[in-house]
């Protein structure tokens, strides 16, 4: 029977890892780490500006830099999975982030990447140790 690698990858706004299983029974190796730095510090305030005859309104901005940053992470992962599935290949996806992080990894995975994807899951797991993870992913893959 030939063998079924998994890719795990946990996620979340700042860190993600990369953890491989290399079929039933084998466990989780952790392969890669990747940290964003803190997000500069933005103002809380929202922008004004002036309009005639002195009145001064507030707008809304149309991305929030916090919402910026998340994306730019979610694209900046994709491109480490895609480098990883060239240097060591693997069958299987599976992705665990929290929703708005998921939604975004989801979109941004290209179409060799997507198909790969077997399970997904709307949790922060960042923390887990390798061995306490193999519950969240039963009902998708024997870890």
């Amino acid at each position: 029977m030939p063998k079924v690698v998994t890719l795990l990858v946990l996620a979340n706004e700042r860190r993600a890892r990369l953890l491989e299983n290399a079929g039933p029974g084998t466990g989780l190796a952790e392969i890669e780490g990747v940290a964003r730095p803190p997000m500069a510090d933005f103002a809380d305030r929202k922008g004004r500006m002036q309009m005639g005859g002195g009145a001064r309104h507030g707008f809304e901005p149309k991305t929030l830099p916090a919402d910026h940053d998340r994306a730019a992470f979610a694209k900046e992962l994709v491109e480490v999975i895609a480098d990883h599935a060239k240097a060591r290949p693997f069958d299987r996806l599976m992705i665990a982030a929290p929703p708005k992080m998921l939604g975004l990894l989801r979109a941004a995975l290209p179409g060799d990447l997507a198909r790969r994807l077997v399970y997904d899951t709307p949790l922060d797991l960042i923390d887990e140790r390798p061995e306490d993870l193999a519950p969240h992913f039963a009902a998708a893959v024997r870890l």
